[in-house]
């Protein structure tokens, strides 16, 4: 039973492995992989200077920030940024409503996929392990995981800035919505996300 419990901890913590199938299409998904990361890491780089603008974000970390302290180290060992970002929105009760709320973004947790993904790691991937009555949270409360995907076009919602990086819900300016379409059906008042582009600072909610 003991050994039992620790293979399903290894296999909880790393995944099934793979077919047959799904490894000939990793191998062939390699041949592209240089230009997917390179588009991932533009994205990120963009969403990531947006964020950090933010007055409702507290805190960025993304190496490809010069305000990042491991920017310069960032620069002379990466070869780019990075699709992941770490941002700090005061609490965990504002983390888990931005994480609630957005919608081209999927709440969930995982590395692969073409989605962008985001979780609250205090209350999801690492809870019973960050949040513990004996102990403070080895991470802020408030802080959000973003895996940002590579591709940024889904039915006409997105932005771009001039560089062509896509800055789609990233995060967030909250507004007591009660006409957009996608809650009109419900004929009531709730919180929608608001995208603002960095570049024109035009607002788009039909989200």
């Amino acid at each position: 039973m003991k050994h039992w419990e620790r293979l399903k901890l290894q296999q909880f913590t790393t995944g099934s492995a793979l077919s047959p199938f799904d490894a000939a299409l990793v191998a062939r998904g390699l041949k592209t992989l240089p230009l997917r990361v390179d588009k991932i890491c533009s994205n990120a780089l963009a969403v990531a200077q947006f964020l950090a603008k933010h007055p409702k974000v507290h805190r960025v970390s993304y190496p490809g920030l010069e305000s990042h302290p491991t920017h310069e180290a960032a620069k002379k060992y990466m070869k780019n940024w990075s699709g992941m970002i770490g941002f700090d929105v005061g609490t965990a009760a504002n983390a888990i409503k931005v994480a609630e709320t957005v919608r081209l973004i999927v709440h969930a947790v995982s590395l692969g996929g073409t989605e962008s993904l985001m979780e609250h790691p205090l209350s999801m991937s690492h809870g019973s392990e960050l949040l513990r009555e004996e102990t403070e949270p080895m991470v802020p409360p408030g802080l959000l995981r973003l895996r940002q995907r590579w591709s940024g076009k889904r039915r006409g919602s997105y932005r771009r800035s001039g560089e062509g990086a896509v800055t789609y819900l990233t995060v967030v300016k909250a507004v007591q919505c009660s006409g957009c379409s996608s809650h009109r059906s419900k004929a009531l008042k709730t919180t929608c996300l608001v995208v603002v582009s960095n570049k024109a600072g035009t607002e788009q909610n039909d989200i």
